[in-house]
């Protein structure tokens, strides 16, 4: 059963994704997510940044990774 707000699954699923097809720059994006509201702030910085150089055209991970430097 999906729950809401299962940080866990979620970064499981994204996780998994990964191993099946390590190229997908929206699952490093949204492990980064997961990462960042676990508090692994330097893991989630390596995942935004991966993401981007993935895809930098893909303005998602610029967003997240500039919102997370200006908490920082």
């Amino acid at each position: 059963m999906l729950r809401r707000w299962d940080l866990a699954g979620a970064r499981q699923a994204f996780e998994r994704s990964l191993q099946i097809y390590p190229e997908f720059s929206e699952a490093h994006n949204g492990l980064g997510l997961i990462l960042e509201k676990q508090g692994e702030i330097d893991a989630a910085l390596l995942a935004y940044q991966t993401a981007i150089n993935l895809n930098p055209k893909n303005r998602f991970p610029h967003l997240n990774l500039g919102f997370l430097y200006a908490r920082k």
